[in-house]
């Protein structure tokens, strides 16, 4: 491995920082009215701040397993949608408790690490370093992309960092044939931290993805069986890394309940003239439509890589090497009916286990981005070649044949469709017309470097206009795009200047910089800073009057009436200051969570100290009409019975108790306890929770447990077995990465190829 370290060295002293410093300029530029306003997020502050709640339980407690802040307590590290393990958030969140700089950065800092992963993606396809980095910011500045960071899904752009990353190490050890311990680490430890992102249904079609390329060399016997012993090497190392994750979050899974309700694997599909719409335009697949209408915010399925990258994509599937390209079009294929939906007979796919838990299909545009930025940059290299070798852009018979049933696969998908056929949107009609038109110039043979000049030129006419229509281009914007411009400009004339003498052969690669900056500046639109106003939030004052309204609890609970979505600033305020809150947008909560009264012998006792009527500030209704006092037009209820954080239920009778310790995964109690009486703890109920080491049960939905003889003092105590093993296999794994870094040598030549598969068809 020191080789390869001092390689890389080398490679960083030739000019290598470019790949790093170019990012993190053109970012910063990108990102510059978000980081020169105060109090701003660079994505919609719902969402935004609702990542940063996840994160709260470690900033104010440390690592704990039980997070006691909100929706009446849920155990943060079996989540399947958290980031909780995710390495890359904790040293930021150690440096600064500024959350606006946390989000911020922590968006910028991923967007840098995606260039860098697609570069190294795009150097399986060529070692032109201009052009790798010319289209990876086609990735990182895409629609794709930072329409995530606009909507404030900032794990999705975490997990989008990885993807290409993972695609490099897979295609490195199975088209390669590069069986090295480095490939096997880089694969299994990026699979670790793409999982941990949280972002499931990525990590899950972006495996499925794999799984047809690699399906194909299998059958085709394209690879060995040391590829797949390397590959399966790699994913048990993963799989054990990942256990503190995964084995918690399987014993979850039958215990959590959306807040949405059911999901619908089936909604929100599009056609595949919509599809090409979402690559060309940026459309939304299901725009438009009068029956389904638009279900999901652009962001679940815009990709938006331009026409002429389209176009690039078919030369690449029609004359690259078959190994290459047979797969990709059949990754490509899997996309498209899946983002159909329900809308096509094929739509049993998504009835599949774990395929069913997944629901906007646009989604699997995220996992074959990478894909479709490789096979562009593919084209480009074909194109430039076939033009230095005034070769003309005539088919062969196998490459005519591959045409022809490609472009009749694609119509068949087009009939499976038709009994779900919805009036198509003017891009989606475009975008079809656009497609096939090259289909059928390329079949019939009439692309020249001058056709192929004036279709390029059309093509980016088209697109400009309809980017024009469908997004916000203000000054700023423009600015930006215009260093973006001059970057990508330069980066593809000095990439080609060696490949191309004649000048009106340099004017395609130009033509494809334009589409890529136009692209750009698309996504450059998704940009726009988010002020939550936390500053001036209602709920500052709420609670300093919570201070004159004082309960005996030791941990104070906040009910809001109002859509949670809608008061994430209370939400936040409360859990900065140790207040649970016990209604929090959040996309899971445990079946067991509590409800806001119970009723124990004949008095009715409330969960909350405090129930804050967030509705009223936006309706004008009372949610209750008999409140304690209102501060700055916010009714304030303080209850006459609150449950206590911990007390006794003797026969019909709740007896508080004091509290010694109070901890997310330890409270002690103390007081006279008698046998017989019911200890209980106010938080909802999860396996793993004891008392007095005794296994706790559910009381009325929280932890609570029998008394079995008389004592003054009573533990609760969070020990879920679930993340005691899964630590265990993950401390196995990671004992496997070092000692095959130990024993690296006797791997890599039991592995070792006697000879290189070269010259792959």
């Amino acid at each position: 491995m020191s080789d390869q370290l001092n390689g890389f060295i080398q490679k960083m002293r030739s000019g290598g920082w470019a790949v790093i410093l170019l990012p993190v300029f053109l970012v910063f530029v990108a990102f510059i009215d978000v980081l020169t306003t105060n109090g701003a997020f660079c994505g919609d502050y719902h969402d935004t701040l609702h990542s940063t709640l996840e994160w709260m339980i470690y900033t104010k407690s440390g690592f704990t397993l039980w997070d006691n802040l909100w929706i009446t307590g849920f155990p943060e590290f079996a989540s399947p949608g958290s980031d909780f393990y995710y390495p890359l958030i904790i040293p930021l969140l150690n440096i600064t408790q500024d959350i606006y700089a946390q989000i911020n950065y922590s968006t910028i800092l991923h967007l840098i690490v995606a260039f860098i992963t697609t570069y190294l993606l795009l150097g399986l396809i060529t070692e032109k370093k201009n052009l790798k980095m010319a289209f990876s910011l086609l990735y990182i500045f895409s629609a794709l992309m930072l329409s995530r960071v606009y909507v404030g899904h900032e794990i999705i752009v975490f997990s989008l960092a990885w993807i290409p990353l993972l695609y490099y190490s897979f295609a490195k050890i199975i088209y390669k044939s590069e069986y090295t311990v480095t490939n096997v680490l880089i694969f299994s430890l990026t699979s670790a931290l793409f999982f941990f992102t949280g972002v499931v249904y990525l990590f899950a079609l972006s495996f499925i993805l794999m799984g047809i390329f690699a399906l194909y060399f299998i059958i085709t016997k394209k690879t060995d069986i040391k590829a797949i012993i390397i590959l399966a090497i790699s994913t048990v190392i993963f799989l054990l890394l990942t256990a503190i994750k995964s084995i918690p979050m399987i014993s979850i899974s039958d215990k959590l309940l959306r807040v949405d309700g059911t999901v619908d694997p089936l909604g929100g599909g599009g056609s595949l003239e919509s599809n090409l719409a979402s690559f060309i335009f940026g459309t939304p697949i299901n725009k438009g439509y009068a029956y389904t209408g638009l279900q999901y915010g652009i962001q679940e399925s815009t990709v938006l890589i331009g026409a002429v990258s389209v176009f690039l994509i078919i030369i690449a599937l029609v004359y690259g090497k078959r190994i290459i390209t047979i797969p990709s079009f059949c990754a490509i294929l899997f996309a498209l009916i899946y983002a159909d939906g329900g809308k096509v007979i094929l739509s049993f796919i998504h009835l599949l286990p774990i395929l069913s838990s997944f629901r906007c299909p646009g989604r699997v545009f995220c996992s074959l981005m990478p894909l479709l930025i490789f096979l562009s940059l593919y084209g480009l290299i074909i194109v430039c070649q076939k033009l230095k070798e005034n070769n003309s852009f005539k088919l062969d018979t196998e490459q005519k044949k591959s045409l022809l049933y490609g472009t009749l696969i694609l119509i068949v998908l087009k009939v499976i469709e038709l009994p779900y056929e919805e009036i198509p949107t003017l891009e989606a009609v475009v975008a079809i017309v656009m497609v096939f038109g090259f289909i059928a110039l390329l079949y019939s043979e009439k692309i020249t470097k001058d056709t192929l000049i004036y279709i390029f030129s059309a093509a980016l006419l088209i697109n400009i206009i309809f980017i024009i229509i469908d997004f916000t281009i203000t000054p700023l914007v423009i600015a930006k795009t215009a260093v973006v411009a001059i970057v990508v400009l330069a980066l593809i004339i000095y990439g080609i200047k060696d490949k191309l003498t004649d000048k009106k052969s340099r004017i395609v690669p130009v033509l494809v910089g334009v589409n890529i900056i136009i692209c750009c500046m698309a996504g450059l639109t998704f940009i726009v800073p988010s002020n939550p106003e936390l500053d001036t939030s209602a709920a500052i004052d709420v609670i300093d009057e919570f201070q004159n309204l004082p309960t005996d609890n030791i941990q104070k609970w906040a009910y809001t009436s109002g859509w949670a979505y809608q008061n994430m600033d209370y939400t936040y305020h409360f859990m900065n200051n140790g207040i649970h809150s016990m209604s929090a947008y959040w996309a899971y909560y445990l079946d067991t969570m509590l409800p806001v009264f119970y009723t124990i012998g004949d008095k009715q006792y409330s969960t909350a100290d405090y129930i804050v009527d967030t509705q009223y500030a936006s309706s004008g209704e009372l949610s209750i009409t008999n409140y304690t006092t209102m501060v700055k037009g916010v009714p304030i209820t303080v209850p006459e019975n609150i449950l206590p954080n911990v007390f006794i239920l003797r026969s019909e009778e709740l007896i508080p108790v004091e509290i010694e310790e109070f901890t997310p995964d330890e409270v002690i109690a103390t007081g006279d306890f008698e046998t017989g009486d019911i200890a209980v703890l106010k938080t909802a109920y999860y396996d793993g929770w004891k008392v007095n080491g005794e296994a706790a049960a559910s009381v009325g939905n929280m932890v609570g447990a029998e008394i079995k003889s008389d004592t003054g003092k009573v533990t609760f105590k969070f020990q879920p077995a679930s993340f005691t093993t899964g630590l265990i296999l993950s401390i196995i794994g990671v004992i496997s990465i070092i000692l095959l870094i130990v024993f690296r040598k006797k791997f890599e030549n039991f592995v070792a190829v006697p000879e290189k598969k070269k010259n792959k068809k």
